[in-house]
């Protein structure tokens, strides 16, 4: 690369000391393009200890801005990132891929949800808005450490309004900034800038107002490059009691304010905030100790349940087995028994069907009701025709059916309810 050539490069290109960097203007394919490869340059073959990189940026594409957003958050070298006249919309994204992001203290930063002009609008628009607005969303929520919930309320801003605007101490007492990276000027200067830009809503106009006075200033780079920019604070400002005093009341100003107390809060009030604090930490790691202890504790009495009720399970499907086979053995006992007095001429054929209904409620009963019974002796075919023999055996076989009914009769009764023997 020409290095005469380089538009955002400022003054020289060392290895190992700091490079610094401009991004002034609008975010653009032009801009975004021209910027990257100077960074990578500077990075691949400078190799400097770290890059700084100035912002006033009215902000612009998201699309080209977040390819920068990448190649900044890739460096493998420390970058620092500054707001040195504005940061707004997409400007504001670029800011937060530092490792470490600062702010003048007559700086502003805008944050506000992504649009798309009515000229480049198309079918898949709002499509493209929310896709770009849960990316940035999620950009801001891992750089500041701020809930999701509140980040959407930032970008969303005030009704009637295009998002919010910070200044370095809004921006502490917001979280988005800590305290220690809000760099200190003149006090000349922040009036200058309040003066110029009283009145002007527009980010572009105000761009170009930051950047008429940057461009006075001149006086970006930290004078000690052997440390981080908040060293120069120490060197910016004299060292008197009045701007010493001034910087601790911003500071436990910024502390009330992130312990939810007025800033004016006596000391002592705000000591025993931080004590409440510590005690409500202790007592959380306590109750989260106690829980993870009866988390265990249950997880063994829910395995232990588990085992016993697979147990009841595999001696329920036993108990049904044997009772299965019980009841079987029973029926084929019954069928066999009521078999046996078929053939040994007790009862018809035609009458087992309900003998082994009988015998299936009252197996005893039926028992002992057949064993009264006496056995009839097989005659042979010539006795059986006999003619002589025929009415004595209809007479012998009546007398007996007789009696067995009147056997019968006398357990079950005369409408075949079951009796008692005696």
């Amino acid at each position: 690369m020409k290095t005469d050539e380089l538009k955002y490069v400022v003054g020289e290109a060392q290895e190992a000391k700091p490079v610094y960097m401009r991004f002034y203007g609008r975010i653009n394919e032009e801009s975004t393009r021209q910027f990257n490869d100077e960074f990578l340059w500077v990075q691949d073959y400078v190799k400097p200890s770290k890059i700084v990189i100035s912002i006033n940026s009215e902000g612009g594409s998201v699309l080209y801005g977040m390819g920068t957003f990448s190649i900044i958050q890739q460096c493998p070298i420390e970058v620092e990132t500054i707001i040195e006249g504005m940061a707004a919309s997409m400007a504001s994204v670029l800011w937060a891929a530092g490792t470490r992001s600062y702010m003048r203290d007559y700086s502003i930063l805008m944050i506000h949800n992504p649009f798309v002009r009515e000229e480049n609008a198309s079918p898949d628009s709002e499509q493209i808005v929310k896709a770009f607005q849960k990316q940035i969303e999620t950009v801001y929520h891992k750089r500041f450490g701020l809930t999701k919930e509140k980040i959407r309320e930032i970008m969303d801003g005030k009704e009637g309004c295009d998002g919010t605007y910070f200044d370095a101490r809004s921006a502490v007492s917001a979280g988005i900034l800590p305290a220690d990276h809000v760099l200190k000027t003149s006090k000349q200067v922040c009036t200058k800038v309040k003066n110029q830009i009283e009145g002007v809503v527009e980010a572009g106009a105000l761009q170009k107002i930051m950047a008429s006075i940057n461009a006075e200033l001149e006086d970006f780079k930290p004078l000690d490059v052997s440390d981080s920019i908040p060293n120069q604070n120490q060197i910016n400002n004299s060292n008197s009691k009045e701007t010493m005093d001034k910087e601790q009341e911003f500071a436990f100003g910024s502390v009330c304010a992130q312990l939810g107390l007025e800033k004016d809060s006596e000391v002592s009030t705000v000591i025993t905030r931080i004590d409440a604090l510590k005690n409500a930490e202790k007592k959380a790691r306590e109750i989260q100790a106690s829980y993870d202890s009866l988390k265990i504790q249950k997880e063994g009495v829910d395995a232990q349940l588990t085992n016993v009720q697979n147990e009841l399970t595999t001696v329920k499907e036993e108990l049904q087995n044997y009772k299965d086979a019980e009841e079987a053995q029973h029926k084929a006992d019954i069928e066999q028994f009521v078999e046996n007095a078929i053939s040994e001429g007790k009862i018809s054929p035609d009458a087992k069907s309900k003998w082994v209904e009988m015998a299936a409620n009252n197996f005893e009963m039926v028992q002992e009701t057949l064993n009264s019974i006496p056995k009839r002796d097989k005659i042979s075919t010539e006795i059986a025709n006999d003619p002589a023999n025929v009415e004595n055996a209809k007479n012998q076989i009546t007398e007996a059916e007789k009696k067995m009914a009147k056997a019968v009769e006398a357990v079950v009764g005369p409408d075949f309810k079951f009796g008692t023997l005696d």
